[in-house]
């Protein structure tokens, strides 16, 4: 049997469920995000992106891994200069 819902009536209980979907998983990614210390990991690109240039940033990046490249380090040091040093705030990007 076939249900005779509004035209466009999946749409939106599609909608909603995504917005639903979009909130709990920001909820689940933001709850309690500083309160363990940095790992190893984001301690090196921590302290790669407080460097005091980005010369020094490049420089440093490339004796901890030289094996990539430094873009995560530079997004995270503009990230830092708007945001903080907070763990928190390095792990929100």
């Amino acid at each position: 049997m076939r249900r005779n819902l509004p035209r466009g009536g999946w749409q939106t209980r599609t909608a909603i469920l995504f917005c639903v979907a979009i909130v709990l998983g920001s909820v689940l990614r933001f709850f309690r995000l500083g309160s363990r210390e940095l790992s190893i990991d984001e301690s090196l690109s921590w302290f790669a992106a407080a460097a005091p240039s980005v010369t020094d940033l490049l420089r440093i990046q490339h004796r901890v891994d030289s094996g990539k490249l430094a873009v995560h380090e530079l997004a995270l040091r503009g990230w830092m200069h708007m945001f903080g040093q907070s763990e928190a705030a390095i792990r929100a990007m």
